[in-house]
């Protein structure tokens, strides 16, 4: 009997003696789950176009896939049918095309669904336009020239923000969109170069953070008359401003909204307390190369705590764990560079695109395989809380 087998026998057994509480049992099968990700052999997503695609996002069931590609272009995959045997193929549901008129004239920077709905979608681009889409006609409903716009972020808390749509800038600011009255109306400042990230938080709907390459990390109140309330520091000291000492490259939220991880061209990864304001201080593993690319990366669901965090380098995603800060592994997969991952939670999944103009999906290896694989992660921390509580 191998290392696998035991170790779910041992799992299985303590659940029967009742002596392994049911959360920690849930958790390690979840993490291990997680832990093998590897390429799928059952699922592929075929690209309408020969342009790579470039940004991705998942709406909030977990059934559309989304990806704007470096011309314009903008694809729906449905990834939810999945067939109990035999290959899945994802085919573009519909799409439009860089050629066409309502499409943007560089490349899609960002796609997000609407948090609330998946009949309506945002996408920005460096054609200085963010629009909103019908998804049932693939026509944009309206289209905002704000300026050069390299990310965007829609609050996911229903209430008087969730009609507001983030804009990071390359005039050092952040505008803020409202669809309700089809208006820009708020500009924030702090950044002393061009933004690069936004994100909403998931725990205030009047609080966003922003990063930028001047080595940022800002966290606003949209409510005040001086909405930048605190700059992220790196020794948290009150008189610095600096996270990084590089460009900050990507900026991701944990799904409680009490984290912010955030990576860097200076090599280092970070985790911040969006509560306190401060640096964790979790010693993470140097990235091996200087990260000098916005990228998006992604954390798993909570559900399987400590967060997994997946961050593009290069050709390659880096596998981290976001608590100790320990390099677990390697996705190799793709031969050119990878711009974004998306976390699919419902189906344990993760989709990467890349400049080689493929998206791949990881999964974990079907039943038989992974029973034969060394579970390399053991729940020491769970209770019988709830899954999300991480506070």
């Amino acid at each position: 009997m191998d290392v696998g087998t035991t170790n779910m026998v041992s799992l299985l057994y303590g659940r029967t003696l009742s002596s392994l509480p049911v959360t920690t049992f849930r958790h390690t099968i979840r993490s291990n789950l997680i832990l093998s990700l590897t390429i799928s052999d059952l699922c592929t997503i075929t690209p309408t176009t020969k342009h790579p695609t470039i940004s991705l996002d998942v709406d909030k069931d977990g059934e559309y896939l989304l990806g704007g590609d470096k011309k314009g272009g903008i694809a729906i995959y449905d990834v939810a049918k999945k067939k109990e045997h035999g290959l899945n193929q994802y085919k573009a549901v519909c799409s439009t095309s860089s050629e066409s008129e309502h499409s943007h004239s560089f490349s899609v920077n960002t796609v997000s669904w609407y948090p609330h709905d998946n009949g309506m979608f945002v996408s920005c681009s460096y054609d200085n336009h963010v629009k909103v889409w019908d998804t049932n006609t693939m026509v944009p409903v309206e289209d905002y020239s704000v300026g050069r716009v390299s990310h965007i972020s829609m609050s996911p808390k229903k209430g008087k923000t969730s009609s507001l749509i983030a804009c990071a800038l390359s005039d050092n600011t952040v505008k803020l969109c409202d669809m309700t009255s089809g208006a820009s109306t708020h500009v924030l400042r702090g950044h002393t170069g061009p933004a690069s990230t936004v994100v909403w938080s998931k725990r205030n709907q009047y609080a966003l953070f922003s990063c930028g390459k001047d080595g940022k990390i800002i966290a606003y109140d949209i409510r005040r008359a001086t909405p930048a309330i605190h700059f992220f520091d790196h020794a948290n000291r009150a008189s610095s401003e600096k996270a990084h000492s590089g460009e900050v490259t990507s900026l991701t939220q944990s799904e409680c909204g009490l984290y912010l991880i955030s990576s860097s061209s200076d090599r280092q990864i970070r985790v911040w307390n969006t509560n306190s304001g401060q640096n964790t201080m979790t010693n993470f593993d140097p990235m091996p190369t200087c990260q000098v690319t916005t990228v998006t990366a992604a954390l798993s669901t909570s559900a399987c705590y400590p967060g997994i965090l997946y961050l593009p380098l290069g050709s390659d995603i880096s596998v981290y764990d976001s608590l100790t800060g320990t390099k677990l592994s390697e996705l190799s997969g793709h031969f050119g560079r990878v711009t974004c991952v998306k976390f699919i939670k419902e189906q344990l999944q993760l989709v990467s695109c890349s400049h080689d103009g493929t998206i791949l999906v990881w999964e974990p290896p079907p039943p038989d395989d992974a029973a034969n694989s060394a579970t390399v992660y053991v729940d020491t921390w769970s209770s019988d809380d709830d899954d999300c509580d991480m506070t």
